[in-house]
């Protein structure tokens, strides 16, 4: 799978996934919180995923001697990997308070 399709994925994924918990906050009935924490788990997982691209990108970026971009990388990974346990920890508590 080449480098594009991966962005195009994880950009419909992320559209997807807020447009989804967008529809769950806004529609009123039985299956809102299990709209909403599925929504949360799916936004959860892209951004876990460009948390280790990040990664990836922050240790090659490394290897080859640029540092800005090492840093950057770094920077951004993080961020995204400290919203998906966010996203994944209200998930849990939708989820807890569901049943």
């Amino acid at each position: 799978m080449g480098a594009g399709l991966t962005r195009i994925l994880l950009v419909v994924a992320f559209v997807g996934s807020l447009a989804f918990i967008g529809w769950g906050i806004l529609q009123r009935g039985e299956n809102q919180v299990a709209i909403l924490v599925a929504g949360l788990l799916v936004l959860a997982l892209t951004l876990a995923s460009l948390a280790l691209a990040g990664l990836i990108g922050a240790y090659r970026a490394g290897r080859e001697g640029r540092g800005a971009r090492a840093f950057w990388n770094a920077l951004l990974g993080g961020i995204a990997g400290l919203a998906a346990w966010g996203c994944l920890a209200a998930a849990v508590v939708l989820a807890l308070l569901y049943t």
